[in-house]
């Protein structure tokens, strides 16, 4: 097609030694989804059953099959643009996920009682509002990745309880959702908190049930460098890959 291809090389952190190189453009989207799929485990309700997905690109199809792994999903409702891009991957991921997706018509219907939200798409100008939220809601916004690109709004911001961010350094450069509320005062740096420390438990990912939760993924380096030392380990022991005489 005529696009950049994405390479990840591995490397020994001892001896310096490349141990592979790999394809990552189906390693990225899958590191991209379990980034999403981490966030909810430890931010949505427990008994989170809805999920609504703006957006249906690749990206789409593995942030919903992470959201469906840490949840007992039992209904999903899909918007993007397109009729036909949105029926056609509620078809396919309604068979692979044996779930109930619904295409809908625009992106409040999409968000209106779902329990969990993604929004990941490529788009300038935001696609989510805030005041379609409702409480108790968790929101995962992970399309967004350049500081003049937003795709909620300053009113989804404002009414989280909690934000949560892949890696506060990288999101001050890129995270165009929190860098332009925080430009016009109502969002400051330390009202956020990193995944890890959610994760590690000195940050409490879900502060009631009625708490609207935040995460923002703009994606980090160790995602991919865990990614594929998995992808490395499970290779070397099916034998799968080349091996290079170097």
């Amino acid at each position: 097609s005529g696009g950049a291809k994405m390479m990840v090389m591995l490397f020994d952190f001892e001896t310096g030694q490349q141990l592979a190189c790999m394809e990552a453009g189906r390693l990225g989207q899958i590191r991209t989804g379990a980034a999403t799929g981490l966030a909810t485990q430890y931010m949505a309700r427990k008994e989170a059953v809805t999920v609504g997905v703006i957006g249906t690109g690749l990206q789409a199809r593995t942030q919903l099959e992470a959201v469906a792994a840490v949840r007992g999903l039992k209904q999903a409702k899909v918007y993007s643009r397109r009729q036909d891009r949105r029926e056609e991957f509620a078809r396919q991921t309604s068979e692979r996920l044996n779930l109930e997706v619904t295409p809908v018509e625009s992106a409040q219907d999409c968000v209106t009682g779902a329990d969990v939200v993604v929004v990941i798409t490529n788009a300038r100008d935001p696609v989510l509002e805030g005041e379609w939220l409702a409480p108790g809601v968790h929101v995962n916004a992970a399309g967004g990745n350049h500081w003049m690109r937003r795709e909620i709004d300053e009113a989804t911001v404002t009414q989280a309880d909690l934000i949560v961010v892949d890696d506060l350094d990288q999101a001050k450069l890129e995270c165009g959702d929190l860098m332009w509320p925080e430009a016009r005062g109502s969002f400051r740096w330390d009202m956020a908190h990193e995944l890890q420390e959610v994760v590690a438990g000195r940050v409490q990912g879900r502060p009631s049930e009625d708490a609207i939760t935040l995460f923002e993924s703009m994606g980090v380096a160790l995602e991919d460098i865990a990614a594929a030392q998995l992808v490395y380990r499970k290779a070397k022991e099916q034998g799968i890959g080349q091996e290079l005489p170097f």
